[in-house]
């Protein structure tokens, strides 16, 4: 079970960014290799062997433009996860609005203190939305007259239905607002994913039975957590934590493995064998 998040030739400091070549050369072996096929397939265990699951977080447009053409031309079957919140452009995206602000300002300083860009998303993901707020309206006191906005970064709902309709392209959860889950109260927390749900199942007129969690690391998948994502039904979730889904995983914590954009064809074939 493959994780990626974007497709493009932009450099990328987080890692997130799979350059085009890249991506290519790694369906390619991977169709050569496995039987790519969807979730729903990939998740019947009586006969699993030799089988491979795309999937995708966040809903990044060049998932639309680039990766999908890629997809088609092998016949790879992938799954999108996506936030509602950034597809209606309510919710933070603070990562990319943090590689904005290092990319304006030169440095991340807060307070007289000056972050890594590494450091700064490793605690925003491990902090609540209000703090990761206050955070970004610290940083953006070094900006004049600009404003960080992700609406070409991003799919739209037209572009989600467009994507929906693609018979290789299954769409699934991300959240409402890609938030840390843990941090939530519990009110919020099944707001955050149940309200969503309900969303998204409007928005595509269908029923959505898998989600990804954001960030998904162990920290952020507590029971509470699982308690609520086995309330709203969902067939399977899945954490970036890495591993290979057997039988006896746990359908609502499954791994994935995260391709990053520091993986060439040789890194990624280590990472499946």
């Amino acid at each position: 079970m493959l994780l990626y998040h974007r497709v493009n030739g932009d450099p990328d400091p987080l890692g997130l960014t799979v350059n085009l070549e890249n991506f290519e050369d790694q369906i390619a072996w991977l169709n050569s290799q496995y039987k790519v096929c969807s979730l729903t397939e990939f998740l019947e265990f009586e006969n699993s062997d030799g089988k491979a699951a795309i999937t995708f977080d966040d809903g990044y447009r060049d998932n639309l433009v680039n990766a999908l053409p890629i997809l088609k031309k092998y016949n790879c079957p992938a799954t999108i996860f996506v936030s509602c919140g950034l597809i209606n452009r309510t919710a933070s995206m603070w990562w990319e609005e943090l590689k904005y602000l290092q990319n304006r300002c030169g440095e991340l300083t807060i307070d007289g203190y000056t972050y890594s860009l590494g450091d700064l998303c490793q605690l925003c993901k491990n902090n609540d939305p209000q703090e990761v707020e206050d955070l970004l309206q610290k940083l953006r006191k070094n900006l004049q007259n600009e404003q960080f906005n992700y609406d070409d970064l991003v799919i739209d709902i037209e572009e989600l239905k467009s994507l929906d309709k693609e018979h290789l392209i299954s769409i699934g959860l991300h959240t409402q607002n890609h938030v840390a889950l843990h941090t939530l109260g519990d009110t919020e927390l099944r707001e955050e994913i149940h309200q969503s749900k309900d969303q998204l199942e409007s928005w595509l007129n269908h029923s959505v039975n898998h989600m990804s969690y954001p960030y998904g690391e162990k920290i952020h998948i507590n029971d509470r957590v699982l308690s609520t994502v086995q309330e709203a039904n969902f067939k399977a979730a899945f954490s970036t934590q890495y591993g290979f889904i057997t039988a006896q995983s746990n359908p609502l914590k499954l791994p994935r493995l995260v391709i990053s954009g520091h993986d060439d064809l040789p890194d990624f074939i280590a990472k499946l064998k």
